[in-house]
């Protein structure tokens, strides 16, 4: 399951959600999709299009720190 945070836009109920078993999160726009990725919320559904440069470097840098934690976790380091 992954529950909308539309509803409480709170991160500490957004860790609860995960904590309890959610999957992810949804979020509406890029910028609670950072604030979520800055506090270990990785898997994250942004609801609404995407549109305009700032957003895409902002979410391509995001995409570029998972990748990186991922492959950290990954290797066994």
């Amino acid at each position: 399951m992954r529950l909308h945070t539309k509803t409480h836009k709170m991160l500490q109920l957004a860790l609860k959600q995960i904590e309890i078993g959610a999957k992810g999160i949804a979020v509406a726009k890029v910028g609670e999709a950072e604030v979520m990725v800055s506090h270990g919320i990785n898997d994250n559904f942004i609801a609404n299009e995407i549109v305009g440069k700032k957003k895409l470097k902002s979410l391509i840098e995001m995409m570029n720190i998972l990748i990186i934690i991922y492959s950290m976790v990954g290797s066994g380091k």
